[in-house]
């Protein structure tokens, strides 16, 4: 899809387009009273757990429908808007390491780092080359927003009145970073204030606490609590409904919330295989006989599983000596873990 030379967060927020749709699949037959264009946009909002209602994102699609290249249809469309929310996490985990002195700062980096790519990528593969650049710098604005799509018709003003699609003559003038910029500035801004605030929050606690709990974290036994994952396999899963991101990610971050604490710093080493005893644990325990039988699974087999899952992310996080602040691993472990419960919830309950 892209230079690999030029980015290096491609490998990491290469989608699974078979799984996804699977989904789509699965949407299309329970939603099958909507039209095919709210399908898609019922699709977007229970998979990647959008807050907006379904007429703004319908109208957000039906907006783009006629710009698309030949041979892309609107089921490829929300696929590129998943890809871009994937962008933004690896995007947003950089600014969040990062130290940069202002916002303006930050988005000039963040920019060229990993939105310009994105931004060719668009042009060429998604998008007609007539499409205006209102259209062009909207449209990454709702993309790597995602939730605020509260008022459609407001950001379509906001862009026609502040982004120029400038002619000379009978061509147009190059406005591509102009446009970028449109696009993704206020967004840059408001998580880069974000994270400016988070930290601030951080040192306060630190001096307050004169960092005793880590110690106090090192002297007591630490357990991983994952009840909720165990629900959501037995609700979710042998009931035959969709699984819903929002409800996965939510139960693996009350896993993850119950061992690391904020402020708290830990070495992976000094967790890692009570992480993998406690997910398997609480895996098996959701599985039923049925299932364990027919996959052959029990705890030595899961705990494997989820060791052998891990050893990527260790090599290619180098991570083996890494010491993190609590929010800091429940931030970098949360997708590792929902990539792993998907990828096993799709092999255990695949549909004959």
């Amino acid at each position: 899809m892209f230079d690999k030379e030029k980015t290096e967060f491609l490998e990491i927020d290469n989608i699974e387009k078979d799984r996804l749709y699977s989904y789509f699949e699965r949407i299309k037959k329970q939603f099958n009273h909507l039209d095919p264009l709210q399908i898609v946009a019922k699709f977007l909002i229970i998979t990647q757990s959008i807050s907006t209602p379904l007429e703004e994102i319908s109208n957000f699609l039906r907006y783009y429908e006629d710009n698309l290249i030949e041979g892309k249809n609107l089921l490829d469309f929300a696929f590129e808007w998943i890809n871009a929310q994937k962008i933004r996490f690896e995007y947003k985990k950089f600014l969040s390491n990062s130290q940069f002195e202002n916002y303006l700062l930050a988005i000039d980096d963040c920019i060229f780092r990993f939105f310009l790519n994105y931004d060719d990528h668009v042009r060429r593969k998604i998008l007609k080359e007539d499409v205006k650049e209102f259209k062009i710098s909207m449209l990454y604005e709702i993309f790597f927003s995602r939730d605020d799509i509260n008022n459609f018709q407001k950001i379509l003003e906001w862009h026609k009145i502040n982004v120029p699609t400038i002619f000379y003559g009978a061509q147009k003038i190059t406005t591509n970073l102009i446009t970028l910029r449109s696009g993704v500035a206020r967004i840059i801004k408001k998580d880069f204030d974000n994270t400016r605030l988070s930290s601030t929050r951080e040192v306060q606690i630190l001096k307050e606490k004169g960092f005793k709990q880590y110690f106090q974290a090192r002297e007591r036994k630490l357990q991983f609590n994952g009840t909720m994952i165990e629900r959501f396999i037995k609700f979710f899963c042998f009931s035959g409904k969709i699984i819903i991101e929002r409800e996965l990610e939510n139960a693996i971050k009350q896993f993850l919330s119950s061992y690391f604490k904020f402020g708290t710093f830990y070495e992976y080493k000094d967790f890692k295989e009570e992480l993998i005893q406690s997910l398997a644990e609480f895996i098996n325990s959701g599985l039923t006989d049925v299932i364990k039988k027919s996959k052959s699974y029990n705890l030595n087999i899961l705990e494997l599983q989820i060791s052998n899952f891990l050893k990527e992310f260790e090599k290619k996080n180098q991570i083996k000596e890494t010491r993190l602040d609590g929010l800091a691993w429940i931030n970098d472990l949360n997708p590792l873990l929902k990539k792993y419960l998907l990828k096993f919830l799709d092999e255990t309950y695949e549909e004959e």
